[in-house]
């Protein structure tokens, strides 16, 4: 049985509606990752600045996750933007490489409580890397003989797409110590 490619429906908004809404409510619970320092009334204002000093690592950290979930959303952003029709493997490639991005603030309180740890560096770095080979893989899938891809895409486009998805996650793996 051959399978039905759904295009210009309801169904493809559902697509980029669940992952536009798992990219922002990843952004969000990145924030929780930040803890407000216990100050006491009273406190001297010195020692107060010396606690919100000592939250600039996490900040650091919170920043860091911010921006991985935001290089790969506008890279969701691109591969989308030539998608014109989806079939069941794209959706769970998608559905991976979502469960990867909602992983993110984990690994981000990961790396604030125990960033200094050699296995937590290598588990980041894997588990950062994911989103992007998922994503590949499903660009790879609806470009493949223009399956989900707009047909007058140019094959240098398509390459181009492939190799902007590669970028990222072969970075993270090659930051492995």
């Amino acid at each position: 049985m051959e399978e039905d490619y759904g295009s210009g429906d309801k169904g493809f908004d559902r697509i980029l509606a669940l992952s536009d809404g798992v990219f922002a409510f990843s952004l969000t619970l990145l924030a929780l990752s930040l803890v407000v320092p216990q100050i006491t009334s009273g406190q001297p204002e010195i020692e107060i600045y010396g606690k919100l000093i000592g939250e600039i690592p996490d900040f650091i950290i919170y920043f860091w996750g911010f921006l991985i979930v935001s290089l790969y959303w506008t890279g969701h952003h691109r591969n989308f933007r030539f998608i014109r029709r989806y079939d069941s493997l794209m959706i769970w490639c998608n559905l991976f490489m979502l469960m990867f991005i909602t992983l993110v603030p984990f690994i981000v309180n990961l790396n604030i409580k125990f960033g200094n740890l050699q296995i937590v560096v290598v588990a980041s770095a894997i588990f950062y890397s994911i989103p992007g080979f998922a994503m590949t893989a499903l660009w790879q899938h609806a470009s493949k003989g223009h399956l989900l891809v707009d047909k007058e895409l140019s094959e240098d486009m398509i390459v181009l797409t492939r190799n902007l998805n590669l970028v990222a996650p072969l970075v993270f793996i090659a930051s492995i110590p």
